[in-house]
């Protein structure tokens, strides 16, 4: 639920969990991947402001993957923080 600016209501607005991976093509290969986080909001454009809000947003290029039919089956300790290649397999494992 989030509080409408215009009339200071409470709106209902469906959430989304959401699989981001950041990658700096101006690396050197083997270099370009910095980190993917698993991360709730209303869109991809929320989802991003809410991973500078945490400070897990290692900047770079971004891809959104919408994974809210297997929010259930993910960790709440993968959730909101910058993870490595290890972790995202473990994370997503038995989720995809």
């Amino acid at each position: 639920m989030f509080l409408s600016e215009n009339n200071l209501s409470i709106i209902d607005i469906p959430i989304k969990t959401y699989y981001m991976s950041f990658c700096d093509p101006d690396k050197p290969e083997g270099k370009q991947y910095l980190g993917s986080i698993i991360i709730d909001g209303a869109d991809v454009k929320d989802a991003l402001k809410n991973s500078r809000i945490f400070s897990i947003n290692p900047g770079g290029e971004v891809m959104f993957i919408d994974i809210t039919k297997v929010t259930d089956k993910i960790k709440s300790t993968h959730k909101y923080r910058l993870l490595n290649e290890e972790e995202v397999d473990n994370a997503l494992e038995d989720s995809l």
